[in-house]
C-alpha cells in the first residue's frame, strides 16, 4: 500500500487569483497586465479579469456626534434679550418665520411642515456644535414653545446668523 500511495500523484488545486489567470488560447499561466478594477477584459488573452474586494467601505464622520458646547443662554434666559422676548410674546409666528429664514429655510416652513421647529432646532444645534438631542428639542418645544423659539433666536444672534 505504501508503494501504491507513493506512486499516485494528487493534483494540486490552486484557487483562482484575480491577478493570475489561464489563457484561453494557449493554456498558459500569466500575470495580468491589466490595471486593477472592478471588472475588465484582457483582449490579448480573451478572458475577463476581476479584482476581488476584500474590505467593505466604512462610514467616516466629519465630527463628533455630540456637540462640544452648551447653548449660549438657558431656555429661561428670555429677559437677557427683551426685544426677542417681546416679539416672541406678541407674534410667535413672526419669530418662527424669522428663525426659519435666518437658518436658510423657507420662511413659512414652521406652518407648512409639521415638526419643522424640531428640525430647525436640531439644525441650529448641528451648525453651532451645541450638545443635545432631538428628544430634548421636542420636549423644549412642547413644554415651552415661546421660550424655545426665543432661545433659538438668541443663539442665532450669538452665532452671527
Amino acid at each position: 500500500m505504501d508503494s501504491i500511495g507513493s506512486k499516485l500523484e494528487v493534483p494540486r488545486y490552486y484557487p483562482p487569483n484575480p491577478i493570475w489567470g489561464a489563457c484561453v488560447g494557449c493554456d498558459n499561466q500569466y500575470e495580468s497586465r491589466v490595471s486593477p478594477g472592478p471588472a475588465q477584459f484582457d483582449f490579448k488573452h480573451r478572458m475577463a479579469v476581476q479584482q476581488v474586494i476584500t474590505a467593505q467601505p466604512t462610514a467616516k464622520l466629519l465630527g463628533t456626534v455630540h456637540g462640544h458646547r452648551d447653548w449660549s443662554s438657558g431656555i429661561c434666559g428670555c429677559f437677557n434679550d427683551c426685544g426677542s422676548c417681546l416679539m416672541t410674546c406678541l407674534c410667535l409666528p413672526c419669530m418662527e418665520c424669522r428663525n426659519a429664514s435666518r437658518l436658510g429655510e423657507f420662511c413659512c416652513l414652521p406652518y407648512c411642515c409639521p415638526g419643522a421647529n424640531i428640525a430647525m432646532r436640531a439644525r441650529l444645534r448641528t451648525l453651532g456644535g451645541i450638545q443635545g438631542s432631538i428628544c430634548k428639542d421636542a420636549c423644549a418645544l412642547v413644554c415651552c414653545p415661546m421660550c424655545a423659539v426665543c432661545q433659538m433666536s438668541r443663539e442665532l444672534d450669538n452665532m452671527g446668523l
